[in-house]
């Protein structure tokens, strides 16, 4: 039981400061690099901010977008229109363009998207998720995010052993 509890703390810190690092990543990236959406190994994150996707794709879910070489009609991707981050299917193509249209949107977008406009294709969507990473790109949520880091570190160390010693138990 003891090893469960430890290994699943740790495993806990792990998720938590690889979160914390990809986010870090991204706003470095974006602040020291000018790139528009960083990534990993031609992986990069999305939150998504409205319900024109759903039910397939709601708002505060986080997607993980891939750049890919060609795009086909029916898959949703991710593209750049006016500094703003768009998310909606492809529904056809045209010598200009291509057309898409949000799962739950009655038309078609009224502009015809261009190639280098996609970010890329939704290889997943996490539902939820998309808000708290959000929330941690904040001043507060970075804040909250350090110290919560931090405790969780001090109190895997130096602390736990002093209440052992002062409680005379064992985790």
């Amino acid at each position: 039981m003891k090893f469960l509890r430890r290994t699943a703390r740790y495993l806990g810190i792990a998720v938590l400061a690889a979160i914390v690092g990809l986010n870090i990543w991204q706003m470095a990236a974006r602040a020291l690099l000018g790139q528009e959406l960083p990534g990993l190994f031609g992986y990069s994150s999305l939150a998504v901010m409205s319900g024109s996707m759903e039910p397939a794709i709601s708002a505060g879910d986080l997607l993980i977008i891939r750049r890919e070489a060609t795009y086909q009609e029916g898959e949703v991707v991710s593209f750049s229109d006016n500094g703003s981050y768009i998310t909606h299917r492809l529904v056809g193509q045209t010598d200009g363009g291509f057309i898409t249209q949000g799962d739950s949107n009655n038309v078609p977008d009224p502009d015809l998207i261009h190639a280098e406009q996609i970010l890329g294709r939704v290889v997943l969507v996490i539902p939820g998720l998309g808000g708290a990473l959000l929330f941690l790109r904040t001043p507060a949520g970075i804040l909250l995010t350090g110290l919560f880091v931090f405790a969780a570190v001090f109190l895997a160390g130096p602390a736990g052993r002093l209440w052992e010693r002062l409680t005379g138990s064992r985790r």
